[in-house]
Parts: structure tokens; sequence; C-alpha cells
């Protein structure tokens, strides 16, 4: 064990680590080795089994793992943002088929932060290092008091594990675009497909697949689509809702149906084409849509939004007719979550707030943090350039862009929103200073901001009026959970069901 005494000298570990923690006083101590072949594998004990079974199966072992007790009384980190006012920790680069990220959970909160490698070129020169650069006001954030943590004179000590994690990555994988790496994975993992809600609902709702036949049954007559958002499938978005709201729908709706599509590695453009060419020849789809996240955009390209737009963005409609659009928590003024150089606080909101707060029971969890651990793994490749599923979210790009010029439809607009309150940790995680940085400070539900869902400037769409919205007041409700609310279900059943 070694003391951390707020310099800014580098502290030599065990196993070839160094930590540099400028401001930070505590101890820092490497665990021992455990049972991997190159001695350097760490036993996990301080995430709990269902993570480190997401872990295990996305192909991640543990490298290294320091131990870190933060005295968060005595440290005063810098606040500048410059290099020298960062923590640096190094360790000796996994061999050249492994790419690797830092895991730092926090064992008082349970929040989990991902951190990549530093890519500049005078870390990439030092071939056999691996360096990354942490915020040391991160590390030394006050953690809720709870049997992990300990009072020393005065002051909490947070006790954190730094988790060195490698992969092994293919020799061509290096240097692809994250669309190709994503690709792979969402191909298998969330494959395109239509489901349709069995009738009668039974005390868990059941998605079957939805065949040419069945298609055609619903031809010209009056359904429900639901469309998921971003890291989800419809089982698991629409999870929240209780039975009684799925029953209500049902008897609404000569079927209630789920688009369950990819959201990472091909834009909301892409996933419309895709819906169209599941709907067989000479079938006529009336549709209602009930939508999360990035869905609503979906929702909106399929409403005919863009059937006018210019060169590549044209999307003419012409077996779809859509009625009215509830958009849940829809960025449809754009997020700037998604530019790439977020892509981190993004992953570590989901990460923390999945284990935090979560929408539901573990099996609600799963599907989604293991497309975040997937997608931490793509950006610890560096290919983190652009997911085309996501950055075209971003309030300037041309499908934003073109979506906020077009002409308005007929579709009637409804919306759900929310501003999320951190509390403890939460608020050292999403808050800088007390100040929101990623959203500059403007409400949000940690991934779309709140005025976002139900107004965009310029757009004659839109603002969705007062009687069809409801934002949720500043509190616990964040982008995950809309669907677990009673006021949600509520809302939805009313909209949905009233003439």
């Amino acid at each position: 064990m070694a003391d951390l005494t707020g310099t800014s000298t580098p502290l030599l570990l065990d196993n070839g680590i160094s930590l540099t923690a400028p401001g930070i006083n505590g101890t820092a101590e490497v665990r021992p080795g455990g049972d991997s072949t190159d001695g350097r594998g760490v036993a996990v004990d301080s995430v709990d089994e269902d993570l480190q079974r997401i872990l295990h199966t996305a192909g991640l072992q543990h490298f290294a793992a320091i131990d870190l007790e933060v005295d968060t009384e005595a440290s005063q980190p810098p606040t500048g943002r410059a290099p020298e006012d960062l923590a640096t920790l190094e360790v000796p680069a996994p061999d050249e088929n492994q790419a690797a990220v830092l895991m730092i959970a926090d064992e008082g909160s349970g929040l989990l932060t991902w951190h990549f490698p530093d890519r500049s070129p005078e870390s990439a020169a030092r071939a056999n290092v691996l360096t990354f650069r942490i915020s040391p006001r991160r590390l030394a954030a006050a953690t809720e008091p709870t049997e992990q943590t300990t009072d020393r004179l005065g002051g909490w000590i947070a006790k954190r594990v730094l988790h060195v994690l490698v992969y092994p990555i293919a020799k061509l994988a290096v240097g692809l675009i994250a669309k190709e790496i994503a690709k792979v994975w969402e191909h298998n993992a969330h494959p395109y497909a239509i489901r349709q809600l069995a009738v009668p609902v039974g005390d868990k709702p059941e998605w079957l697949a939805l065949s040419d036949a069945g298609w055609r049954a619903l031809s010209g007559k009056k359904v429900l689509l639901l469309v998921h958002g971003i890291f989800s499938t419809i089982e698991n978005c629409f999870s929240g809702l209780d039975v009684g709201t799925f029953k209500a729908l049902a008897s609404q709706y000569a079927a209630v149906i789920g688009f369950d599509h990819p959201t990472a590695y091909v834009d909301a453009l892409d996933n419309v084409r895709e819906f169209l060419n599941r709907v067989p020849d000479g079938a006529t789809l009336d549709v209602d849509i009930l939508t999360h996240s990035r869905g609503g955009l979906v929702a909106r390209i399929l409403s005919g939004e863009l059937a006018t737009a210019s060169g590549e963005l044209a999307m003419p409609i012409n077996n779809v007719t859509v009625r009215k659009i509830v958009f849940v928590g829809t960025p449809n003024a754009g997020t700037v979550l998604v530019d790439p150089a977020n892509l981190e606080s993004l992953l570590n909101r989901f990460s923390s707030l999945l284990r935090k707060i979560p929408p539901g029971p573990w099996s609600q969890v799963t599907t989604v943090m293991e497309t975040v651990v997937e997608i931490v793994k793509i950006v610890g490749m560096g290919a983190e350039g652009g997911l085309p599923g996501l950055v075209f979210m971003k309030p300037d790009s041309n499908i934003m862009t073109a979506l906020n010029l077009a002409p308005s439809v007929p579709a009637l607009h409804y919306a759900i929103s929310t501003n999320f309150e951190p509390t403890g940790g939460l608020l050292n995680l999403l808050k800088d200073g007390g100040t929101d940085v990623v959203f500059s400070d403007v409400p949000n539900d940690v991934a779309v901001p709140t005025a976002g869902v139900g107004t965009v400037d310029g757009d004659p769409g839109f603002p969705v009026l007062a009687s069809n919205s409801y934002t949720f007041p500043p509190g616990d409700v964040w982008h995950c959970t809309y669907f677990s609310q009673d006021i949600t279900n509520q809302r939805v059943t009313s909209w949905l069901t009233e003439s």
C-alpha cells in the first residue's frame, strides 16, 4: 500500500503500474494477481454478480486492479482541465491482440464509470505503456456514507476500485470504423424483427413473430406500433408498462406490433427503409405509434416528414398512414450527448443509473447494459469516430436539420418528458461543480433535453399542445424509467384510446 499525498509526482505501485493524482490524499494498492495465465488477472468483488456475468460474456477480463481509498475531506483536486491537472494511471500495455479500458467502480455509491486510453501523440509514442487520464475531482468526490465508507478525522474515505479490463480483438478490427464493428455485433444481438403482441394478454406480455399472412390480415386496419430507443428492444423497452395498459391498448387496436431494430450502426432513415421493406406488397397500414427516445425520430420519418426532402434524405411514404405519435423522451430537437466527444459521458450516465435507479428488475436492465458494454469495447478500440445510429441525433446533423425544416404532417403529436435531478453520488457524476456541462446546465432527462421533447424551434410540427403533453417535476424519473411510472401508463392509455 502506498500513500497519496496530493503531489503531482508519479506514485510507483506494483507490477509496473504508476498513479499520478494531483490534489488527492489517501492510499493506493494493486490487488494481488488472480488465476490468469499471465499472473495479472484479478478477481472482482467490487461489482455485483450480474455485472460480472455481462463483462465475462462480453469477453472482458481483468488485467489489473487498484484499490483506492480517498480522504475526501483532505483532498483538494485541481479544477482545471489541462493535462497537468488530470490524474494519470499508467499500466504496462497488453499484447497486440488486446484492447483495454478502465472501469472505476465506486463501492459506496455503486457508480460505474468508463475511461479510455489516451491517444495523444505523446502517449501513442510510448508503445509499452497504456495511459488513462481521469478527472481527479471524480476520484475525490464524496460518496454517500455506507458500510463501505469509514470516517477518518471527520472526513469520509471513499473506496473505489480502478479495474483495467482487456478483451481480444481481431487483427483487422483495429482501425475499422465504428459502424462496421457495431454492425457485426448488432446483426447477431439486435437483428431486425417485427413482433406482434399475443392476445389475450397474460400476466406477462408475449411478443410473437409477425408472419406475412399476419401482415396482410392487418392491412387497412387500425394498428398500434411500438418503436424502442437506443440500446434496447421492444420487449425490454416497454416492459415497464403494466399489464392493464397492454390490455387496454390491445382492446382498441386490431393488433399491437413492435419494431425491433439496431440503433448503433445505422441511422433512423435506414431503420425506416427496412421497416417499409417488410410491409408486403399491396398491404397498407393505418397506425398510431408509441415511441421511446430515438424511436420517436423513426416514427417522424415514417409519418412522412421527409417525403419532400432532397437527395438521399428523401423518404416518400406510400403504404403507411400515421395518425398519432406519442413521444416519450424523444430528442426531437436533438441531443449533444451523442457527439463522439461525449460518448464517455453517455456510457457513464447509463452504466451508473442502470445500477443506481434501474427501470425495473435485472431482466429489464441486462439488454441495455450488454449494449453499453459493447459500445464501451468499440470506443476502447479507438473506433469512436462516429456511430451512425447515435450521431444522427446531434442537433445540427443532416437528418435532424431536414426533419426540423420539413413541412408539418397530419399526425397528432403527444409528448412526455422529465427533468432528472441527481442527488448524492449521482450529483458528482452528472454535474461538474454543480453544473451539467454536457447540456450547458439545461434541464434534461440524463440523455435528452427536457424542452426538446415537445418543443423544436422553427419546426412547424411543434410545439406539442399543452393538453397533449406531460413533464415530470424535477426528481428521480430519468430516461429509462418513464414506462414504470403510473402517470406514463395513464397518459399513454388515455391518449391512445381516445377518438
